[in-house]
């Protein structure tokens, strides 16, 4: 997720027939045309994010793959960082 990025919850059956129904909405090529929304988990569903601030994230897929984004640490020391630290202080638990 960058500054020009944004998530946004939908309960629904299937996101992806949703998305096919307006599809005057959406940018399923890569195009990157602008103005349209685009999917950048095509067919995975982000199941836990948490969010800081532009270029500070971690999210959870569906299918239980991780993607963590914090600028200043190493791409190595990410996932240990995410895991064992972020996820509890955002949680108040840490």
């Amino acid at each position: 997720m960058d500054t020009d990025s944004f998530i946004f919850q939908v309960e629904t059956e299937d996101i992806y027939k949703d998305m096919a129904e307006r599809s005057n909405l959406f940018d399923f090529n890569d195009s990157k045309t602008i103005g349209l929304f685009k999917d950048k988990m095509p067919g995975n569903v982000i199941t836990e994010s948490y969010h800081i601030q532009a270029k500070l994230y971690h999210y959870v897929l569906a299918d239980k793959s991780t993607k963590s984004k914090h600028k200043g640490v190493s791409k190595k020391g990410m996932g240990e960082m995410a895991t064992d630290s972020y996820i509890p202080a955002l949680e108040g638990s840490y």
